[in-house]
């Protein structure tokens, strides 16, 4: 039995045809297409290596390594012929910490920043590259993957928040291009962020498919600024739990994060390790071709498989082929007897002979004609009815009613007359455009404020953790029930809250008139 997983064909050929076979089939195992595939528990990058090999990288989401791996196609399967564990000691780990500057009111978190990167400084090895990059509206490369731990933590220390724009999505997928490109065994990004992400072209979900494309944990630690801007922890959690990372939310100095917490979030990328499986034993076990393998994976939380585009042709025996051959024709009736006199004479088939003249021509031609005059006479007809009808009204009665007013207006000083309508509850204040009212100023927080109703049914303003504060009326306030008139300040930007739309003021004055005495 040959050992190239392709068949050889059983019919009889050349020593130089059968030769070429083989030599094709040994080619053709190095050009197998490379695979990946991962779920919520295991990830695995397969490609074609020399000896009729499959090598595959895989890494446990939860930690730790296989016991043991098995490469099956239908019914068949092979063990591992090579099983390592990841060892942090000689294969190379590269992180890149991502950190977010873009608010200037966050310059205080900042110190957290520097303070967490030296807890993961701290478990820096030869083997484990660390880099720093921040972001705003772009990423910026601090110092690159492999810079020496102590740059790392003077750039760290210098960090400032100055940008203004977030976004988060398209500078992660960034941060997972730079690691693509460092050769390492294993590759995390770590984002340092409050989650809220101010991105309109690109998605949570880009940023998934390509962390997952380049093999890249993504994890997180979230700051969030207030228990109302708390959401962005979701983001931040989705992105380390759609990759196969971890996720922290911190609050303060040291963020009460155990050591264990940074050792499980480098032990996120590098657990697992590599294994080998023999193809051409599987093929041998094989009766037919196969599109698809499936790899399993013998972990402590029980078995795990995943199913790898790769194609295999069999080199065992067949099966037993079905006789699909047509049934004999039955066998000719016999010929009827000639008459007597011979046979008859072959019948003669007519040829047709097209009539001569033009009259011919005209006879085919006539009844398109008449079809088309009558198709051209019902067009004509359908636009003069068409024409003559006069144009349908709608009673008044029946028009359709204008869109309702909004019932408050915040109404900006400079420029003068500029209004705001809220128009939908809650109505959010600040800098980031998916804010109801965005305000392009610095003194503006991303998300700084928002109007929501009370139980009767009266606006009121509320401050979301901003960095300059909200002002009614000169007062600094949490939160306050707005008045008509009420002169609103949020950051620098003077607006005056009113319950009247832009006609109130051209409407002239109700008039008093005298009344009946009653008597």
């Amino acid at each position: 039995m040959s050992s190239s997983i392709f068949p050889i064909p059983c019919s009889p050929r050349s020593e130089l045809a059968r030769a070429a076979l083989l030599l094709a089939g040994a080619l053709a195992v190095t050009t197998l297409p490379a695979a990946t595939r991962q779920d919520e528990r295991a990830a695995v990058a397969c490609t074609p290596a020399a000896g009729n090999r499959l090598h595959c990288d895989y890494r446990l989401k939860a930690g730790g390594t296989a016991s043991g791996a098995t490469l099956a196609a239908g019914t068949a399967n092979v063990a591992a012929a090579r099983l390592e564990p990841f060892t942090a000691g000689t294969d190379t780990t590269a992180v890149l910490i991502l950190v977010d500057t873009s608010d200037p009111g966050r310059q205080p978190v900042m110190n957290e920043y520097a303070a967490h990167i030296g807890r993961l400084l701290a478990l820096a090895t030869p083997q484990r590259r660390f880099g720093l990059a921040s972001f705003d509206a772009d990423l910026v490369m601090l110092a690159a993957p492999g810079a020496a731990p102590a740059d790392i933590t003077r750039r760290a220390a210098a960090l400032r928040a100055t940008g203004l724009n977030t976004e988060l999505y398209r500078n992660a997928i960034e941060g997972v291009k730079q690691l693509a490109a460092v050769p390492a065994a294993r590759r995390e990004l770590v984002l340092l962020s409050d989650g809220l992400a101010e991105d309109t072209a690109y998605h949570l979900e880009d940023v998934v498919h390509a962390a997952r494309a380049a093999d890249v944990v993504i994890s997180a630690i979230g700051y969030p600024r207030s228990t109302a801007l708390a959401v962005g922890m979701q983001t931040l959690r989705r992105l380390a739990e759609e990759t196969g990372g971890v996720f922290a939310a911190a609050s303060g100095p040291q963020a009460a994060l155990p050591d264990a917490f940074f050792t499980a979030l480098l032990a996120a990328a590098e657990s697992g390790g590599t294994v080998d499986f023999a193809l051409d034993e599987l093929a041998a076990k094989l009766t037919a071709d196969v599109t698809t393998l499936t790899i399993a994976l013998q972990s402590a939380d029980g078995p795990i498989e995943l199913a790898l585009p790769i194609p295999l042709a069999h080199t065992g025996a067949p099966q037993a082929a079905v006789d699909t051959a047509p049934p004999a024709p039955s066998a000719a009736p016999a010929a009827a007897p000639a008459p007597e006199g011979g046979a008859p004479p072959a019948r003669k088939r007519r040829e047709f002979v097209p009539p001569r003249g033009i009259g011919w021509p005209i006879a085919m031609a006539t009844p398109v004609v008449l079809i088309l005059g009558i198709a051209v006479a019902f067009f004509i007809m359908a636009r003069r009815r068409s024409a003559e009808q006069p144009p349908i009204t709608v009673p008044a009665g029946n028009a359709p009613a204008p869109a309702p007013r909004s019932h408050a207006f915040l109404v900006a000083i400079q420029p003068p007359s500029l209004r705001h309508a809220i128009s939908s509850l809650p109505w959010r204040i600040g800098r980031s455009r998916n804010n109801d009212l965005r305000l392009e100023d610095r003194s503006v927080s991303r998300l700084h404020a928002e109007i929501r109703m009370n139980d009767q049914g009266r606006y009121v303003l509320c401050d979301l953790a901003s960095a300059n504060g909200v002002f009614v009326n000169g007062a600094r306030v949490e939160s306050a029930v707005l008045e008509e008139g009420d002169r609103v300040e949020i950051g620098e930007v003077e607006l005056r809250y009113t319950c009247h739309d832009e006609h109130y003021e051209a409407e002239e004055p109700t008039i008093m008139i005298r009344t009946r005495t009653p008597e």
